[in-house]
């Protein structure tokens, strides 16, 4: 009766312990995958921001047959998303969710369900150089995360 018992002990402390890890691997999965969405989401904001000064230059150089860098992004702080027809930014006062389509996998402003992401962009321009700042957030577990990425994009054709 004892040795069972003991066997039955033995037995739970190591399901206890495999459950346990089962949960924390859980958790850190999810943590891994938030973490990779803001990575790219971030990177997204800033390719967004340099894919809006190349195409102000493409259509000056093609309107006026001259160069003019970086007419259309002010210092400021944006939100920014993707559109396969344009690019957009437009100036916030306070960060929204970004919106989650799964039909499509696109994060947005337009369209979807509210995620736990927002993201802002932050642009400071001096003179022929734009330092642009694009920050993530979002809260997991009770705790605040953010991912920062920073870039400068310099007026290097003239």
């Amino acid at each position: 009766m004892i040795e069972s018992m003991v066997a039955m002990t033995l037995v739970l402390v190591g399901l206890l312990g495999i459950f346990s890890l089962i949960a924390r691997s859980t958790s850190l999965n999810n943590d891994a995958r938030n973490r990779f969405t803001a990575t790219y989401l971030a990177a997204e904001g800033l390719e967004i921001v340099k894919n809006i000064i190349d195409t102000d230059i493409s259509i000056r150089q093609q309107t006026q047959g001259a160069t003019f860098w970086n007419s259309t992004v002010n210092s400021g702080t944006y939100e920014v998303q993707y559109n396969t027809d344009r690019n957009t930014f437009g100036t916030i006062s306070t960060a929204r969710s970004l919106l989650f389509d799964s039909s499509t996998g696109i994060y947005s402003y337009d369209n979807g369900v509210s995620s736990i992401f927002t993201r802002t962009v932050k642009i400071t321009v001096s003179g022929s150089e734009a330092k642009v700042d694009s920050i993530v957030k979002w809260s997991e577990n009770g705790k605040e995360n953010t991912v920062d990425l920073s870039n400068i994009f310099t007026d290097w054709r003239g």
